[in-house]
């Protein structure tokens, strides 16, 4: 066996003499090998490269997406440009069936989180829109520890409420320009007034559609801008441009800034104070788990109406000055025309000027964690008035609680304040 090894080792080494002593053969036997390698390495790449994505057929840029049981008809335009053009569903920690419907197909993918699918539009049939669905929860469902230094002080930042329940904090605007703002917890990134930026010595990149309360609008925008509050800052921000903002302010942040904070707001002490981990003392508050839907997050309450009490999932909208309002859609779900005694008319404007129309009306109560509200004055959507099928919580409520929210964990802490006894603003 040990002269058989011996014989072949020899019979390599003599060959590898050859091939050096005889550059043409050398050369012919190295291209070969080259040759075969490439061979392998395209096999390979054919091989991976086969793995089909799914397809579906359409003839219109518009689809329809049902995200667990939401309908957005119409609200996604497909960009054979973009590679891939993503559909974020909204926040829960459960599985669902998202679907995208076009006018000729649909395709369903279950979604959890840390989740996402790739899929393609065929448009016209000569157009590949690559498409792909994500979960907007994208670490593993397991607690992450937290990498901030366990002795890493909170960032504390001071705000103005207004007469009007706005809240105004003092922001710089790309390293340079101070603006007054308003905290928006239904909206996400940056947006400033006609006014505001008139303030400054920014220039737009172009315009988009965005949709707003009375329904959707050319805004413009500008990508890849800055903010900071206080010690706090964020970059790569898409500005947009609006009509309106709250009284005071010269525009608006939402409150994504503080997606993987726990975010607490003192209406007592007038600051928003940014944790990076839950505070230890909690006593007294009420937690409730939070939905999230179509990018803004809903807690749920008990409301009385006509002699019976529904939990109705509300909207978190400090935006909105007044007390509540109640969507035509629960209006209509729950067979409740006509069962609510109506006080008068209001007529309220969104961010690009569009009229909305609210009947006013009075509940018998309501209960916010573990808080009563008796005898209120309450906003109802007029059909048809509002591309916003959500109820909605205003500031006016709102500001009546010390509010810790648990981004990270998806819940929200509720205290009544000083300001419980105050009276609602009139309607």
């Amino acid at each position: 066996m040990i002269k058989s090894a011996l014989y072949g080792i020899i019979v390599h080494i003599g060959r590898f003499v050859f091939l050096l002593t005889n550059p043409i053969i050398f050369q012919t036997y190295i291209m070969k090998k080259i040759f075969l390698l490439s061979a392998f390495l395209l096999g390979c790449h054919l091989l991976f490269g086969q793995t089909k994505l799914p397809l579906i057929k359409a003839n219109n840029a518009s689809v329809t997406i049902k995200d667990d049981t939401e309908i957005s008809k119409n609200s996604w335009t497909l960009s054979p440009e973009a590679k891939p053009d993503i559909y974020v569903a909204n926040r829960t920690r459960s599985t669902k069936t998202v679907t995208f419907y076009t006018d000729l197909d649909s395709i369903s993918f279950k979604i959890k989180p840390n989740s996402k699918f790739d899929f393609i539009i065929l448009l016209h049939g000569k157009d590949s829109c690559f498409t792909q669905i994500r979960s907007a929860i994208q670490e593993s469902g397991q607690k992450k520890k937290s990498h901030h230094h366990p002795f890493a002080k909170p960032d504390t930042i001071p705000f103005i409420l207004t007469p009007f329940n706005n809240i105004i904090v003092k922001t710089i605007i790309n390293q340079s320009d101070t603006l007054n703002l308003m905290f928006h917890t239904a909206v996400t990134a940056l947006s400033l007034t006609k006014e505001g930026l008139e303030k400054t010595s920014l220039k737009m990149d172009g315009k988009s559609v965005v949709k707003s309360w009375g329904g959707a609008t050319n805004a413009e925008y500008r990508n890849f801008n800055s903010i900071q509050i206080g010690e706090l800052k964020w970059d790569s921000l898409r500005m947009t441009i609006s009509d309106y903002s709250g009284q005071g302010s010269d525009g608006k942040f939402g409150y994504d800034l503080f997606k993987n904070k726990v975010l607490e707001i003192n209406y007592d002490k007038n600051i928003m104070v940014a944790h990076h981990t839950l505070p230890k003392s909690l006593k007294g508050y009420s937690k409730l788990p939070l939905a999230y839907i179509s990018g803004s997050f809903f807690i749920k309450a008990d409301v009385e109406v006509a002699k019976r009490t529904y939990k109705v999932p509300f909207m978190f909208h400090s935006g909105y000055g007044g007390s509540l309002i109640l969507s035509n859609k629960f209006i209509e779900e729950n067979g409740l025309e006509g069962k609510l005694d109506t006080v008068g008319v209001q007529l309220l404007k969104d961010s690009y000027g569009n009229t909305i129309k609210n009947i006013i009306a009075r509940v018998p109560s309501i209960k916010v964690g573990k808080s009563n509200f008796n005898d209120l004055s309450i906003g109802l959507m007029a059909k048809g008035a509002s591309q916003i099928s959500s109820s909605i919580f205003g500031n006016d409520l709102l500001k009546r609680f010390n509010v810790v929210i648990d981004f990270p964990n998806d819940y929200i802490y509720l205290k009544s304040n000083g300001l419980m006894p105050s009276p609602f603003k009139k309607m």
